[in-house]
């Protein structure tokens, strides 16, 4: 099985990249919009970015961590 981006036109699925696939293949298409999929990365990214609490102290310099 292997996948290819397009885009779809006209009730017609245009590929944006070229394939070795011999012309009238029958294919089984699934349209899966990738808007959203990169909205949900950036916000996953985002997420990451501003880390998460974790609870304790927050130690400034390695001797604040070792003068406890």
């Amino acid at each position: 099985m292997k996948s290819f981006k397009g885009i779809v036109k006209v009730n017609t699925v245009i590929l944006t990249e070229k394939t070795d696939l011999p012309d009238d293949t029958e294919a089984l298409v699934f349209i899966q919009p990738l808007t959203r999929e990169e909205s949900v990365i950036q916000e996953q990214l985002e997420i990451l970015g501003k880390g998460f609490n974790m609870g304790g102290i927050i130690y400034k310099s390695r001797e604040e961590l070792h003068e406890r």
